[in-house]
Parts: C-alpha cells; structure tokens; sequence
C-alpha cells in the first residue's frame, strides 16, 4: 500500500524556508540555486547515500562529462 501523506516531504524542506532569510537567499536566483542544493542533498538522503559523499561526486564527474560534450 502507498501512503497518501507528504509529510516526510513538507519535513525537508522545511529548514530550506526557515533558514532562507539567515542565509541571504534575497535573490530569485539565489532562492533557485539554494533549492538546486537543498534537492539534490535530501534526494540523496531519500535514497540512503551518504550527503556529503554524494556531492562531492556529482561536482567532480558532472564537469567532466560537461567537458568532454560533443
């Protein structure tokens, strides 16, 4: 059976918009880089891989392949 609440959902996010004005998001783009962020960390916590980890290899292979794009 599926579970029809979102609350594991609405309880991630809820420090990006608690934080936001502590952190200087006074930007729209600012707001939408630090969203980027907060999505791929809670993804990877979603899926049970270490954050951290997670990150430091997207921002190592990501501009490689970027690099090595036809």
């Amino acid at each position: 059976m599926i579970e029809t609440s979102n609350n594991q959902v609405e309880n991630a996010i809820r420090p990006v918009f608690a934080g936001r004005k502590n952190w200087l998001c006074d930007t729209q783009a600012g707001v939408h880089a630090s969203v980027i962020v907060f999505t791929v960390l809670e993804t990877a916590k979603a899926n049970r891989l270490n954050p951290e980890t997670y990150l430091n290899h997207l921002l190592t292979v990501l501009p490689e392949r970027f690099a090595n794009a036809p």
